[in-house]
């Protein structure tokens, strides 16, 4: 949540326009940012921390061999038009009508964003020498390209004018068509990757484009941007290539620490992170049952590990009346967590029953206590099924 000056809370739908994908101040994040701001903020030369976030990146994205840190997404949706220019030799470059790329003014022309939600043509201040290179194409209609065109830059997933997804055919269509005349294939993704799908679009569609730009997410909600590719293409950049680019700011520690240690690896595990030892499917569903039973202490789960799933489901010691009143407040909980569940489990392999109650407690051989147990004999035979 946000609250304004007034005092009035919003529920958050915006998150930074998807910069923060773990929330705001996640508390990783936030010691994260304070341990390695100790040691200092930017030095202008190449850190640790920048080492380890390229890592992540080139490790789960399949194509992209390298990459260089700027700080917005603005700056790497640039600077790889400018790459994609100085490798081919050519100039004119290809965008589609309503996805947005950033500020630069070559990429402003018939842009989404806030260009589209103002009504607005372009933007006052470009000169029309600025756009003589660009031509604007409808999305999802593969165009004929030339053979003066550097690139074609486009959102995998448009998602600056609304959510616009590929059609069938259209990101193929634009990689076959590129490789036909010679020129580059640009995915913007500073929006798709790592939200879209662990890793990027071009993974989930199978289309691997010759540059990516990236941002928000993979600065943990810290200004940053990125752009790679492959080898042959970023050796173009300087001091290697003839292609300049640089920046200040560009990948400083505190940025990099941000987006490495939490929203990428913390997020989920990289392709090149060592496995887990391979398990039954009952074994991994029996496991889940029982973690969701320690956070919801009101739910049972019968499955793999139905005897540590009991024990987690105790109530906790205290009074009669102390029992009672925590058990109520675990309802609410423990009905959200069973609807979470069921929907998440597969039929039949892992049996939900009704929150349990005092008295239906069992002894360490999974045998009930109290009275003849008939009624909660009868209650654990019965589950209900995912």
């Amino acid at each position: 949540t946000v609250t304004d000056v007034e005092g009035t809370t919003y529920l958050d739908y915006v998150q930074s326009y998807g910069a923060s994908l773990l929330g705001h101040a996640d508390p990783t994040v936030v010691r994260t940012i304070e341990s390695v701001a100790k040691t200092g903020t930017t030095f202008g030369a190449p850190t640790r921390e920048e080492t380890l976030l390229a890592e992540a990146i080139t490790e789960r994205v399949t194509g992209l061999e390298q990459v260089r840190f700027v700080s917005s997404g603005t700056e790497a949706a640039m600077s790889a038009v400018r790459l994609a220019r100085g490798a081919t030799g050519r100039s004119t470059i290809v965008k589609f009508d309503g996805c947005y790329h950033g500020h630069a003014d070559s990429l402003l022309t018939a842009s989404g964003s806030g260009v589209l939600t103002l009504r607005l043509p372009g933007s006052a201040g470009v000169p029309e020498g600025a756009v003589r290179d660009t031509i604007v194409a409808p999305y999802n209609v593969v165009p004929s390209l030339g053979e003066d065109v550097a690139c074609v830059i486009v959102e995998p997933v448009a998602a600056n004018m609304g959510l616009v997804a590929p059609a069938k055919g259209f990101l193929e269509g634009l990689r076959r068509e590129c490789d036909r005349i010679g020129a580059l294939l640009v995915f913007d993704e500073v929006i798709t990757g790592f939200r879209l799908a662990p890793t990027t679009a071009s993974e989930l569609f199978g289309v691997v484009p010759d540059l990516w730009c990236l941002g928000k997410v993979i600065g943990g909600g810290m200004p940053v941007g990125a752009f790679g590719g492959t080898r042959a293409v970023m050796g173009e950049l300087a001091p290697r290539g003839a292609v300049y680019q640089a920046g200040t700011l560009s990948g400083n520690p505190v940025a990099m620490a941000a987006g490495d240690r939490r929203t990428l690896r913390g997020a989920g595990r990289s392709r090149g992170a060592p496995r887990r030892r391979a398990r039954s499917g009952a074994a991994r569903r029996g496991d889940r049952g029982v973690r969701a039973t320690a956070r919801h202490p009101g739910l049972a789960v019968r499955g793999q590990r139905q005897r540590a799933a009991c024990r987690a489901a105790r109530p906790r010691a205290g009074s009669r009346d102390q029992r009672v009143g925590s058990l109520r407040r675990a309802l609410p909980r423990a009905a959200r967590a069973r609807r979470r569940l069921r929907a998440r489990c597969l039929r039949g392999a892992v049996l939900l029953v009704r929150p349990r109650r005092r008295g239906d407690l069992e002894d360490d051989r999974g045998r009930p206590r109290g009275g003849d147990g008939t009624a909660e004999q009868r209650w654990l035979s019965r589950p209900r099924s995912c």
